[in-house]
């Protein structure tokens, strides 16, 4: 059982990080962003506290680049020892993610730099959409469990179509996310190694 949990929740981490699609924004080719993301880095690594069905520390580590950019990650969450690999390009100022490597994978960014306050966009996995929304550019969080803060964060979150679920997320550009709030489970930023 906890094993179905732990894999249903790295589902839900890769719909938090697949690429999105903004209807108004055109995708062009990707140029190598990683200056504006330093979380990314060859063995960057990001350990997270996880929080609801599971005790499992997530632990996600840059493992090398495949091209000027794009960074493969393995998300492994211990001790259940169950892992998941997961790509990571830094195109200009957006940020897309991928499962194959292909930062076109699902058609458009994750999160964009540039988005302005109040901009939404979708995409579809596996025929299901997903609505993102992003609420500012400049939040504090203080996180529930550990009790860090952190500022200037971009705050965005992602629903569902079905409206089964909203998920909020706090991103730094240079810590990666620091605090996920979801509807099923959260975790937040214990510790990085960069």
């Amino acid at each position: 059982m906890k094993r179905s949990f732990i894999l249903l929740f790295t589902v839900l981490i890769i719909l938090s990080a697949t690429s999105c699609k903004k209807k108004s924004i055109s995708t062009a080719i990707c140029t190598d962003g990683s200056s504006n993301f330093t979380h990314l880095g060859i063995g960057h690594e990001l350990v997270y506290a996880f929080y609801g069905f599971s005790d499992d520390t997530m632990i996600v580590t840059n493992l090398s680049t495949t091209s000027a950019g794009t960074y493969k990650s393995t998300i492994t969450f211990e001790p259940s020892h169950t892992v998941q690999d997961i790509y990571y390009s830094a195109c200009g100022s957006d940020l897309y993610t991928s499962t194959n490597g292909d930062y076109m994978q699902y058609g458009h960014w994750w999160l964009s730099l540039d988005a302005k306050v109040g901009d939404s966009w979708s995409r579809t996995l596996n025929s299901s959409e997903y609505t993102y929304t992003l609420y500012s550019k400049d939040a504090t969080i203080t996180t529930p469990y550990l009790g860090n803060t952190y500022t200037n964060c971009y705050k965005f979150s992602y629903r569902s179509n079905t409206g089964f679920f909203t998920d909020t997320i706090y991103f730094k550009p240079d810590l990666g996310i620091v605090f996920y709030d979801g509807s099923s489970a959260s975790y937040e930023l214990v510790r990085k190694n960069f």
